[in-house]
């Protein structure tokens, strides 16, 4: 019995050493084989990188949000991408089938070069979203409009592969086990990618050309530039674990597709901002239809919009916006707080009854907004010289709710007032 046991034991420990003896092996002729070990150590590191901002996003946000990974794993994405240009240089360059869409053959060396716009393309958006950078973006002007509404005309410089060639090239590209497979995948990714373009791409821009999104839609999309990184560097690396024979060619592709088909979950959760921005939404869909026509056609919208919308941030032109303003005129001392809410539909409130309404603001909390609080106790929530707030045309609210809470001794138990603004 006692020997059976220790067998076991045994066999069980030589089991696991022989497990990592494979996975040492494994790692080894991955990362640090003399042969193009650059370009190993790089993607080592950014691999590293990715599981330490995924861990810190899920773990802390706010941790995730002020780390040097905003800039580092982008920029080292980046990096990678032209590495490999200056790597991979015996690649086919006349090859017109990028080769990542197919289960036989190489990549072509133009899919190597134009990933490098992609890449940085992605960083543009990790540092655009960032606080930090965001000012410095912004004050730029010209960067801030040149990969806001330009990029697809620096697109010219890169060398372009077509969703359209491998398709026609699938008898030779593609196995016969696959060949359905990879069709189907590469018309759905075909499809996605027009979607990436321009509601990824232009869209988010332009919600942050305006400075429109809130901290909760800002880490959504964090999520969803966390998923575009996975689909636009580490998905070239499952190419290499595929071309080696690590991995199969459908598992491969079935990967990569989850990572870009993942980035919806944040689209669902910031559904809103295509409601209240419904506008910049109909922009992006012109420029969707406009996409399939002539390119000459489709650097002019992009021209027109950099015109308009600059236009409109500046106030060179009239906007349809209302500014409505209050100024609380109580004295601080007698007041135990104030909040502002923005609502679909106020809380209805029957006349000459003596009921405070603070709870229940709007006729539904779900979709109302908390755009301004003071509280009495709270010495670092300063008393505001100008509570004003813009309300855009486009926007869904309707109304504004301030609830004024008294102390009971100065109020002689009238708790508070219910004030409504409505916009005209």
């Amino acid at each position: 019995m006692d020997t059976t046991v220790i067998g076991n034991r045994t066999g069980s420990n030589l089991d696991i050493i022989q497990r990592i003896d494979r996975l040492i092996t494994f790692l080894f002729h991955l990362f640090f084989q003399k042969k193009f070990l650059v370009h190993r150590l790089v993607g080592l590191l950014y691999l590293i990188q990715y599981a330490l901002c995924f861990y810190w996003y899920c773990k802390n946000y706010e941790t995730f949000k002020e780390s040097f990974l905003i800039w580092s794993l982008p920029l080292t994405g980046l990096i990678q991408s032209i590495i490999a240009t200056l790597t991979f240089t015996f690649l086919s360059r006349t090859k017109i089938d990028p080769g990542y869409y197919s289960d036989r053959g190489t990549l072509s060396y133009a899919f190597i070069v134009e990933n490098t716009f992609f890449a940085g393309l992605l960083l543009f958006q990790w540092l655009y979203y960032s606080d930090f950078f965001y000012y410095y973006i912004n004050n730029s002007i010209i960067i801030d409009n040149l990969i806001v509404f330009l990029p697809y005309i620096l697109r010219q410089l890169w060398p372009k592969t077509h969703f359209r060639d491998s398709l026609k090239n699938s008898d030779k590209n593609k196995t016969t086990p696959n060949r359905k497979f990879y069709i189907i995948v590469t018309i759905i990714t075909k499809v996605f990618y027009v979607w990436a373009k321009h509601y990824i791409g232009y869209f988010l821009n332009y919600i942050r050309f305006f400075d429109l999104a809130n901290s909760q839609q800002i880490s959504y999309i964090y999520l969803l530039l966390i998923f575009s990184a996975f689909a636009t560097t580490i998905s070239v690396f499952l190419h290499t674990l595929k071309f080696k024979g690590y991995i199969g060619p459908r598992t491969s592709y079935i990967i990569y597709m989850a990572s870009y088909l993942a980035t919806f979950y944040s689209f669902i959760q910031i559904r809103d901002i295509f409601f209240i921005h419904y506008d910049l939404a109909i922009y992006v869909l012109i420029g969707v239809v406009i996409n399939f026509q002539s390119l000459y056609y489709q650097h002019i919208y992009q021209i027109i919009l950099l015109i308009l919308f600059n236009s409109h941030k500046f106030h060179l032109i009239p906007t349809n916006i209302d500014r409505l303003d209050f100024h609380p005129i109580y004295d601080r001392e007698n007041i135990q707080y104030i909040t502002t809410y923005l609502c679909l539909e106020p809380y209805p409130i029957k006349k000459n009854v003596n009921i405070w309404f603070g709870d229940q603001p709007c006729v539904s909390m779900d979709q109302s907004m908390l755009i301004y609080e003071w509280y009495h106790n709270i010495p670092s929530v300063q008393w505001p010289k100008d509570a004003g707030f813009r309300v855009g045309a486009k926007t869904l609210y309707r109304y504004i709710v301030i609830n004024i809470k008294y102390f009971s001794s100065i109020s002689n138990n009238i708790y508070g007032e219910h004030v409504t603004m409505t916009r005209k």
